[in-house]
């Protein structure tokens, strides 16, 4: 199974390539944008001190070796490979993943349920079901117990893979999952100082979750109607995860 440089394991490079750019028409730019104190994550402006801090992967100049080790407010290069490691995975090949050129990588939760399968927190975690730190503390152990070493800039991966969710339905779960994921982390980076934050992936793997045209109550709820609960949401989650981490990095 590589990682890095050539793939994990179906033939995906690495680094992820950039996403598209948000159309007119979809609610994306509003979820992120609303932090707990009000900042804008599409702004350049400096943001206090105790809000979320928007991570940048970024490549070196051409020509030019990239340091192990950079000074700290350097840019990072963070691998997003397809898949990403789970837990155990990265708590058993850290040595392996650490001989790429990386600075950390994004990485997924998983879980056990009571049927003895294997379930995805980071793919189930945007819906109805609120899950508990019991179910988790087995990822939290491997994270833990992972011997990072070069690797000190790797980001919990919390989805909006929605599944019939709308934006005006009870978000309570949500919320909890979000604080969850929050709370792993931190624990996670004061057992290791190697997880300083989320990676709050927004792609609409699922239900059109940002597009207005597939909204539910899109017949008797306007545009502006939406975008202000959307925003309520942003703000809401947002502020989970500052519950569960304070003054997280939370990567999009």
């Amino acid at each position: 199974m590589n990682y890095g440089k050539t793939s994990m394991s179906n033939g995906h490079q690495g680094a992820r390539p950039a996403r598209r750019k948000v159309r007119p028409g979809t609610l994306l730019s509003l979820l992120p944008v609303v932090c707990a104190g009000g900042c804008s994550a599409q702004q350049a402006a400096p943001q206090p001190a105790a809000q979320p801090r928007l991570a940048q992967a970024a490549a070196p100049a051409a020509g030019t070796a990239r340091p192990l080790r950079q000074a700290a407010g350097h840019k990072k290069l963070i691998a997003f490979p397809r898949p990403e490691p789970d837990t155990a995975f990265m708590r058993k090949h850290i040595t392996q993943m650490e001989k790429t050129p990386f600075d950390g990588t994004i990485f997924s939760v998983k879980y056990t349920k009571a049927d003895g399968t294997e379930g995805k927190f980071t793919w189930e975690s945007w819906g109805q079901v609120a899950f508990t730190e019991a179910q988790l503390k087995p990822a939290l152990d491997d994270l833990k117990t992972t011997k990072f070493n070069r690797f000190k800039s790797n980001f919990l991966r919390f989805n909006t893979a929605s599944k019939n969710q709308d934006w005006f339905d009870d978000f309570s779960a949500i919320i909890n999952n979000a604080r969850l994921a929050a709370s792993i982390a931190r624990q996670a980076n004061e057992a290791t100082g190697a997880v300083p934050g989320i990676k709050f992936d927004t792609e609409q793997y699922n239900d059109k979750l940002f597009t207005y045209s597939a909204q539910r109550d899109k017949a008797t709820k306007s545009w502006d109607v939406y975008a202000a609960q959307a925003r309520k949401r942003g703000r809401e989650v947002m502020e989970a995860f500052q519950a569960g981490y304070p003054d997280l990095t939370v990567f999009r």
